[in-house]
This record gives C-alpha cells, sequence and structure tokens, in this order.
C-alpha cells in the first residue's frame, strides 16, 4: 500500500494526481508536476498582485495546460520575453529590485518562469481563438441563463 493508493479508477502510484489523454495518448499529472503548476500559479498572482486559486482542480487544471502546451511545443521566444520586459520596465523601475521582490536571486531564474509562464498564457489565447461560437449556441446560452430576452429589428 506504500506505493500505490485507491483513485477512482483503482490502484495508481502516490506520485500521479491526475490522469489526461493528450493528441499523443495518455499522460500522467505527477506530484511534481502539481507543485511546478502551484509556482507557476503563486509566481503569475504575484506578478497580477492577486492571490491565487490553488484549489485542486485549479492546480490540475493549470499543469494539464503545462502538459499541453509540452505536447504542442509553445516556447516563449527571447524576442518575446524582451519585448514583454521593456513593455512594462516603465512600471517595473530597478529591474534587480523587482525579480528580487518576487523571490528570485538571478534574473535569469526569474525570466525563465516568466517564459513560462507566457507558454501557457500563449496557449490559453491559441485555444480560445479556435473556438467559433455560433449565434445559436449564444442565443441558446443567453436563453439557460436569463428568463427573457428584447430584441428590437430595425
Amino acid at each position: 500500500m506504500a506505493d500505490a493508493i485507491m483513485g477512482w479508477f483503482g490502484p495508481r502510484s502516490v506520485d500521479v494526481r491526475a490522469t489526461l489523454d493528450l493528441p499523443s495518448g495518455p499522460a500522467e499529472i505527477t506530484v511534481e508536476d502539481y507543485r511546478a503548476a502551484l509556482r507557476q500559479m503563486q509566481f503569475e498572482a504575484g506578478l497580477a498582485g492577486v492571490r491565487p486559486d490553488v484549489e485542486d482542480e485549479t492546480v490540475l487544471a493549470y499543469a494539464a495546460l503545462m502538459k499541453l502546451a509540452d505536447e504542442f511545443e509553445v516556447v516563449t521566444t527571447e524576442e518575446e520575453l524582451r519585448l514583454m520586459l521593456l513593455q512594462n520596465m516603465p512600471s517595473i523601475g530597478d529591474y534587480r529590485a523587482f525579480y528580487t521582490r518576487q523571490g528570485f536571486t538571478r534574473a535569469v531564474d526569474f525570466e525563465a518562469m516568466l517564459a513560462r509562464t507566457q507558454r501557457v498564457r500563449k496557449l490559453k489565447i491559441l485555444l480560445s481563438a479556435s473556438t467559433v461560437v455560433s449565434e445559436p449556441q449564444v442565443l441558446k446560452a443567453w436563453h439557460d441563463l436569463y428568463d427573457e430576452m428584447r430584441f428590437s429589428f430595425r
């Protein structure tokens, strides 16, 4: 029992938090993947000045996005990272003090975490851009949420 626990679908390794199906096949979200997702979410929330949503489902969803970004080979180029930093420098002020406040002792570590965060953001944009919603779907969603709707035709 030390090396396995009962999951919803039978025994699984203690190191596995969840499983998911990627285009290349089944994958696992390990405890280390979960911790990496949590660290990344906390980093991203810290940059935004908000508290991270650390509910188990949210962290697992973020870990799944990280796995999917790996699967689709989403990258943040050095140029994209440089432009992002340059655009935010006026609000950042002293760069060294900024990344130190974020908990990093070296700029390269801060920038690596920032690049990983950008990968997930980029993936979200790619996924949302591929979604096309038709007018009937919008009207049905509206109808499901609200009791009445008023139209004005001209």
